[in-house]
Order: C-alpha cells, then sequence, then structure tokens
C-alpha cells in the first residue's frame, strides 16, 4: 500500500475535533514551522540556529520539532513587542 499525503485541510479538520491543549502540543517538523511563520526553510534553519525562534525539542535521535503552541506564544509575544504605542 502507497502511503498518501495528509493535506492541511484535513489535519485542520482532525485537530478541529480535539480538546485545545491536544492541538497546542502538535509538533512541527522545520519545514512545517517554516511555513507557519512564513519564511523559507533555510532561513527558519538560521534563525533557530540564532536562536531567534523558540527552542526546539528532540523527538528522536535525529529529529527535532516545536509545538505549535510554542510557535503560537512566540508570534503573539513577537507583536506585541512590535506593536506601536
Amino acid at each position: 500500500m502507497i502511503p498518501r499525503k495528509v493535506t492541511p485541510a484535513q489535519v485542520e479538520a482532525t485537530l478541529a475535533g480535539l480538546p485545545p491543549s491536544f492541538a497546542r502540543n502538535r509538533i512541527l517538523s522545520a519545514a512545517e514551522a517554516a511555513r507557519y511563520w512564513g519564511v523559507s526553510l533555510p532561513h527558519w534553519r538560521r534563525m533557530a540556529r540564532d536562536g531567534k525562534v523558540p527552542k526546539s525539542i528532540r523527538i528522536s535521535e535525529r529529529r527535532i520539532g516545536w509545538r505549535i503552541g510554542t510557535l503560537i506564544d512566540a508570534l503573539d509575544a513577537r507583536d506585541e513587542v512590535s506593536a506601536p504605542m
């Protein structure tokens, strides 16, 4: 059986039926996190290396990821700092 690719709409539909704490704890890969922040993957990796994005979590020996809730909180904090007073 050939695995099929899951679309973002399918992921959102699945998350919509889960408690909010489940959705906030979903782990994104570097590519998904970069897409979520609206930057390229190489730029995301540079920002991660320079400490400009939230700290990643280790999923396995060779894999890291970011909790979506942490990314949302970081974006909100960044927006609050840059908002004019």
